[in-house]
């Protein structure tokens, strides 16, 4: 007995009717599959990059509270008598943040804010607070429509679209131990 060839229309289980319903079905899913799949990881690099910002702030704020001058033997120490060296904190976060893809606002904000008296020496202390933005490029697609809605994203000439991202530090201002 030789083979036979059924038609495809027999082997299916579906009626005529119901043919093109898997590819439909597939359709309609798949494009919100990827923008979970993308949205995951974009909030992974979002993440990630938050925590990259947090140090950097903590690591620029150290840098200017210890490099603060301006103190003067004998007279009564405040928060306005101190010199923060903006160019040494500009160019250590400049090293932080040139070799990635984003861009560090400039100039960073800074504030002295006074805090408690030390009873030991009579003398109030100071706190350098330190905030950083920087904008991060969003690399993945249809999250980033969503993702760099302003306030906190846009769109840049330079980095594309964005999301700010903010970090901010509060570092002790170092007195020398003679005032």
């Amino acid at each position: 007995m030789p083979f036979r060839f059924w038609p495809l229309s027999r082997l299916s289980p579906l009626p005529p009717s119901h043919k093109g319903q898997a590819l439909v079905e597939v359709a309609l899913i798949f494009p919100i599959f990827l923008l979970v799949i993308f949205g995951v990881m974009q909030l992974g690099h979002i993440a990630a990059v938050t925590i990259l910002v947090n140090h950097a702030t903590f690591e620029v704020a150290r840098i200017g509270a210890i490099s603060s001058v301006g103190f003067v033997p004998g007279r009564e120490v405040s928060c306005a008598s101190a010199r923060i060296d903006l160019e040494k904190m500009g160019t250590v976060a400049r090293e932080i943040f040139d070799p990635l893809p984003g861009r560090l606002d400039e100039p960073i904000e800074h504030q002295k804010v006074r805090t408690l008296n030390d009873p030991e020496v009579s003398r109030p202390n100071c706190d350098l607070v330190v905030t950083l933005r920087y904008r991060m490029p969003l690399v993945f697609p249809f999250v980033n429509l969503i993702l760099a809605q302003p306030p906190h994203g846009g769109y840049d000439e330079d980095v594309g679209m964005y999301r700010t991202i903010v970090g901010e530090s509060r570092m002790p201002l170092e007195v020398p131990i003679w005032y």
